[in-house]
């Protein structure tokens, strides 16, 4: 496989939908997703249908960045963990959508109206999607479940200390705050901000309420929404504004602490929302250059 070993991570650049267009603008960077060398000329990654392992080859396709662990550790274990995401029938019923919500919570953004509005509907079906995953994790048979959808950082924690992926501190939280962002993962702990008289409305939703959204379209209309608010001179919303989205955050957040304790993940909730971009400013990765893959 020329430059690339087994346990080696691959982060891609940005695809041309609006899902990946948004994690790219979200985070300030050039990619959207990450994968994990195997072997035999295979990488794992996550897919809309879960876990799967591709064949791929060095040459014309995909920009990705190649990521090595540093220092360089045995890759055994990190294939055998990868393995067992392969082997088990485990749940990976984690939708974009999910993630995506989760990202934007965690990242420090400039909050104009037109944000605020999107994201009020991205948290109200969002907060449906993990109702239906807490009813599959409720009703699982004792099957194991797996709810993170960073399945790179995952498979590197599953293996120890030496293997664990060294986030830099606060980069979750967003970068250059200042007092125009907010982080709303910051607001849903601050009572001066949430609202106790105003209860979401997915208090009174099952998910039969909600017809398939068009993802696209809500993915769209959010990138247009964040160029809009770095323009200096948009409208911002208030504290007082956001009390109902802070509230919202809340509930995601709430039902994302459930799912955990029921899967027996222990993880901590912002660590299911690490980005491809987080991966790239690793403190233990080295970056090892631009290469070219094509899945076969």
């Amino acid at each position: 496989m020329g430059k690339m070993q087994s346990g080696d991570i691959l982060v891609f650049e940005a695809g041309d939908n609006w899902l990946s267009k948004c994690i790219a603008k979200l985070t300030n960077s050039n990619v959207s997703h990450a994968a994990m060398c195997y072997q035999d000329g295979t990488i794992v990654e996550m897919s809309s249908s879960g876990i799967v392992c591709s064949g791929c080859k060095e040459g014309a396709g995909d920009n990705a960045y190649l990521l090595r662990l540093n220092p360089e550790q045995d890759a055994a274990p990190l294939l055998a963990a990868a393995k067992e995401y392969l082997d088990e029938e485990i749940y990976y019923d984690y939708p974009d959508l999910v993630f995506f919500a989760g990202l934007i919570i965690y990242r420090a953004v400039r909050s104009t109206k037109r944000w605020k509005k999107i994201m009020d509907y991205i948290l109200e079906i969002a907060c449906v999607e993990l109702d239906k995953m807490l009813n599959k994790l409720i009703h699982k048979d004792g099957k194991r479940a797996m709810v993170c959808s960073q399945l790179v950082y995952q498979i590197y924690l599953d293996c120890g200390d030496n293997y664990k992926i060294q986030i830099h501190d606060g980069l979750l939280q967003g970068e250059n705050i200042s007092s125009e962002r907010i982080c709303l993962a910051e607001l849903a702990t601050r009572d001066d901000v949430l609202s106790v008289e105003n209860s979401s409305k997915t208090d009174n939703l099952t998910p039969v309420d909600f017809q398939a959204p068009d993802m696209e379209g809500i993915y769209k209309e959010l990138y247009e929404a964040m160029e809009e608010s770095e323009q200096e001179d948009c409208e911002l919303c208030s504290s007082n504004e956001l009390g109902s989205l802070a509230d919202k955050a809340k509930k995601f957040l709430d039902k994302m602490e459930e799912i955990l304790e029921r899967a027996g993940v222990e993880l901590p909730v912002y660590a299911l929302f690490v980005a491809p971009s987080d991966l790239l400013k690793a403190d233990n990765l080295d970056n090892k250059g631009t290469i070219q893959i094509m899945r076969s």
